[in-house]
């Protein structure tokens, strides 16, 4: 610890008391309320099969939110209790041409990201 930090904490103490030593950092807002949270895991939850890039569509088309980082994607199958895991850099059995495919449906969806 710092002099500096004390002498913040002492002086914040003295003047509110006991509250002005709680931290007043509230986080972040969510893009999603808390409803449309629930809507989401909801729709995760009815399907069999997920993939990550119709979770984005989804988020995108329908509540207009686009994720910054594929963290935030996870964190929404993890709280809809699935289980996602990359076990490979690389898919060994990829098919090039249905990547291909895969990008180019999805390829406006990033541009109106990007826009944004």
């Amino acid at each position: 610890m710092s002099l500096g930090s004390i002498t913040s904490w002492k002086q914040a103490y003295e003047e509110y008391g006991i509250s002005g030593l709680c931290l007043n950092h509230k986080g972040r807002k969510s893009y999603l309320s808390v409803q449309q949270r629930e809507e989401v895991l909801s729709w995760l939850q009815t399907k069999e099969c997920w993939e990550l890039g119709e979770l984005e569509y989804k988020l995108a088309f329908e509540y207009d939110v686009t994720y910054e980082s594929k963290r935030s994607y996870y964190d929404l199958f993890d709280a809809a209790g699935i289980s996602w895991k990359k076990t490979t850099k690389l898919n060994p059995k990829a098919e090039p041409e249905a990547v291909a495919v895969k990008k180019n449906r999805l390829r406006h969806c990033w541009q109106a990201a990007q826009k944004k």
